[in-house]
């Protein structure tokens, strides 16, 4: 069932599916895109992409994009920039209670787990280096993050609305 179809996307079921020659992807979609999308598939040719361009969409449980992608991947329905070096978007409605970011990720983008639900507990690895701005906002069930003592840069509002925070270790005079 097509819900919605213009040039740059269409919603068919809950699946959201971007126009493959788009390069960049702006944050402009509709009350209905935002409630129904539960997957989204990038286009191969994705290059620029806003980094807030997934936020309202909280009900997605995985990102797709093209393998042959050369900037973006996605690992189990999580998007990182190709070299793996910066997290871009954790699904706000992956089931896991726990998630290991990989080792080699040195950014976590603005926003990229705000509005996770079921997340409990996130493992940051050692070679993590920047959190960037509301990077884990609203994840209202999560209880648990060490930040590793290599990080340099905390932003503002990395751990607001999290309702649930029993224990953060933090180093380096975070």
């Amino acid at each position: 069932m097509l819900l919605v179809n213009n040039e740059n996307y269409w919603l068919t079921g809950n699946t959201l599916v971007f126009n493959p020659n788009l390069t960049n992807i702006h944050g402009d979609f509709t009350p209905e895109i935002l409630k129904n999308t539960q997957s989204i598939i990038l286009p191969e040719k994705l290059e620029v992409n806003s980094r807030l361009a997934f936020e309202g969409f909280h009900n997605v449980n995985s990102i797709h994009i093209s393998k042959k992608n050369p900037k973006f991947v996605t690992i189990d329905g999580v998007l990182f920039l190709r070299n793996i070096k910066e997290l871009i978007k954790y699904p706000c409605c992956k089931k896991e209670k726990v998630f290991l970011v990989p080792e080699g990720v040195e950014l976590i983008e603005a926003h990229a787990f705000s509005h996770s639900k079921a997340l409990v507990k996130v493992v940051l690895p050692n070679s993590l280096k920047n959190i960037a701005l509301s990077a884990f906002n609203y994840c209202n069930n999560l209880q648990e993050i060490s930040i590793p003592k290599n990080v340099l840069y905390v932003s503002d509002f990395v751990l607001a609305n999290c309702g649930s925070l029993e224990n953060i270790e933090l180093y380096n005079g975070l």
